[in-house]
Order: structure tokens, then sequence, then C-alpha cells
């Protein structure tokens, strides 16, 4: 009995993370609408879950001070924004403690597959959302896209770059690795004619570029330099966006690099104009452009603020590291890659549509718990 009460504690983690990742995948989705009471519904749920997993858990009173100070900010920020996100993160950081890491991976593949398969047929069955015409930017000409379900084009190629990145980090068998990189290729190329969306092609490309350099070119690949320039690649992408971002009508070559992104960035230069960040995040009101903000990192700072940006931004640079030291390289990619993807796809905050983001956090709680026990154990 009391077995069975402990594999209960122990699994209903990964119960609460599909949960999430189930919840946040239909959110893009236009055939399979999930009311606002089914969306609070799943999101009860999984805060319940999280919790339970939490309060059954044991952590230094370190680890318990500083994460009372995440879920209190979080949660300020919530009642300002109405943005529910930031807690159910702030949770997850406890709750993946001693998680089994091939569970939370599989937990991720299983929603992503049956969610992208049954919004694929019935969107063919039911020829509801198969086609849009829907122009790159607000100046030009609507453009013959297919998203089979989605709300969008690039949602659609965007859910096939996390499947296949949480695939390919996944333990097993290294059989036939050539040969389903090169698949892989074909279909992200076949994706691409279909949803003509560069971001998603650009993103799996690099990523397929990465890991046949990884497999193939091992030596140069591992080396400590070549793995450092990709770790500090992090911040600098960061850094580089923030400033881009804020400094768009000062600097004349970004409007020549903004055409490849097709607007992103001075996309995100209004919004901040409108939205200037501040300590506990702004409420979005995407009615006010007629563009919806796809810069995941700036969506992020305006949205959650000033704090909690840096917060995020360290689990993502501390989470890297503890990757790096351990010799997770295909999972040095796949962060990597995610931060290039968060330039153009609001992602940067949401660890449910992120693996990379859910990796970092995982390397992040586990290696911080490591480390206060190996402190205890050597003052006493």
């Amino acid at each position: 009995m009391l077995l069975n009460k402990n594999q209960f504690i122990h699994n209903i983690v990964y119960i609460g993370y599909a949960i999430c990742v189930f919840r946040y995948l239909f959110a893009s989705n236009s055939i399979f609408i999930l009311s606002n009471t089914i969306n609070k519904f799943l999101i009860v749920i999984a805060l319940l879950c999280f919790l339970m997993h939490i309060l059954f858990m044991s952590f230094s009173k370190k680890v318990y001070i500083i994460f009372t100070f995440l879920f209190g900010l979080a949660l300020a920020i919530c009642v300002k924004t109405k943005e529910v996100e930031c807690i159910l993160l702030s949770l997850l950081i406890l709750s993946l403690y001693k998680a089994d890491y091939d569970r939370l991976i599989k937990a991720f593949i299983t929603v992503y597959i049956l969610g992208l398969f049954f919004t694929i047929i019935f969107s063919l069955v039911l020829n509801s959302n198969v086609v849009s015409y829907i122009p790159r930017t607000n100046n030009s000409d609507p453009v013959k896209r297919y998203m089979f379900g989605f709300s969008h084009p690039n949602s659609f190629h965007a859910a096939f770059v996390q499947l296949f990145a949480a695939f390919y980090i996944l333990k097993g068998k290294r059989k036939f690795f050539k040969t389903r990189l090169l698949f892989l290729g074909l279909i992200n190329l076949v994706l691409f004619i279909f949803t003509d969306s560069r971001t998603g092609f650009l993103t799996l490309s690099l990523m397929i570029i990465l890991f046949f350099s990884y497999e193939y070119l091992n030596k140069i690949f591992c080396s400590k330099i070549f793995i450092l320039c990709i770790y500090f690649a992090i911040p600098l992408i960061i850094f580089l966006v923030l400033l881009a971002a804020f400094n768009y009508t000062n600097l004349g070559l970004l409007s020549k690099i903004d055409t490849l992104l097709t607007g992103r960035i001075k996309l995100a230069n209004m919004y901040l104009i409108y939205y200037p960040p501040c300590l506990l995040g702004l409420e979005i009101r995407n009615e006010i452009f007629s563009s919806v903000l796809d810069c995941g990192i700036i969506s992020a700072l305006i949205k959650f603020g000033v704090p909690y940006f840096i917060i995020l931004t360290y689990i993502y640079i501390y989470g890297m590291f503890n990757i790096w030291k351990q010799r997770k390289y295909k999972e040095i990619i796949v962060v990597f890659c995610m931060i290039v993807f968060s330039i153009s796809e609001d992602i940067y905050s949401k660890p449910f549509t992120n693996i990379g983001l859910t990796l970092c956090i995982y390397y992040c709680i586990n290696q911080t718990v490591r480390n206060d026990m190996y402190r205890k154990k050597l003052t006493h």
C-alpha cells in the first residue's frame, strides 16, 4: 500500500507535466479549441499534481527560500497580468527534482505525437483550417500556406521542431543515425513547402547540421573551444536581441537584417515603445497591433517584467552550464537551437512548448540540490 502511494506521488509529476504540454500545444490549435472552463480545469489539475509532488519531497531551507521568493514573484505577476504561465513554471522547477529524465521526455513526445496526429487527421477529414492565405509581413501579398488544423502555419512547423528535438535527445540506440537525419531533413523540406515557415525550416535545419556535426565530426564538436562558443553564444544572442529591439531606429543595418526575420525586430521595437518593461510585467493586448509579437525574448520581458526575465535567463545559462559539465552534447544543441528559435517564436518562457527550457530547468534544480547536499556533508 505504501509502495503504491510512493509510486503515485512519484508519477504524478509526469501527469501534471503532460497535462500542461497538452494544454499549451492545443492553445495554438484551431480544430480542438479548448473552452475557458476546460483551460482552467487543466491548469488547476496540473498545479495540484506539481504541489502534491513538492509536498512529499524534502529540500534545504535555502532551496525553499529561493522557491518562496520565486513563487511569490510569479503570484504577483499573475495577479497583475493574469498570466498563469509563470506560476506553473515556478512550480515545475521544484517538481522536476529527482524526476526520471527519460519519462519526462517520453511524456512530451507522446502528447505531441497524439496531438499532431489527431489535429492533422480531423483537419483533413473535416476540411477545416487546412489552408490559409497569409502574408509574411504587413506589406506583403498573401501567400498560400498550409496549417493542418493549427492557428498558423508557423505553429504547425514549430510543433514538429519541438517533437524532433525531443526525439533526438531521448536515450536509445544510435542505429541508422545518418539515415534518420537525412530523412528528417527531407521531412523538414516537405514541411517548408507546405507551411512556408522560414523560421521553423531554418531552426530545424540548424539542428540537423549540429546533430550531424556531433555524430561525424565528434573531435571538433566535443572540443572545449567549440562547446564554449555555443555556450557563450546563448547570452550573446539574448543581449543582441535586446540591443536590436531597443535601438532599432538607431541602427540602420538592422532594417536589412530584419527582412530575414520578416520584420520581427521592428515589431518588437514597436511593442517596447507601447509596453515599456517594468517590475511585474504588463498584460499585452494584441488587438492594439495588427501583428502578434513573435519574438519570445521580448515577449517574456514585457509580460513578466525585468526581475522574472533575469531569473528566466539565469535558468537558461546555469542549466546550460550544468548540461555542459555532464557532457550532454545533444542537449546543448537543442537548448542552443531553442534560443535561436525564440528570436522568431514566442517560446522563450514556455517550458511546455519549448523542450530546451524544460531541459535547463531539469539540470538546474537537480544540480542545485546536489550542490546543497554536498555542502551539508562538508560542514558536518
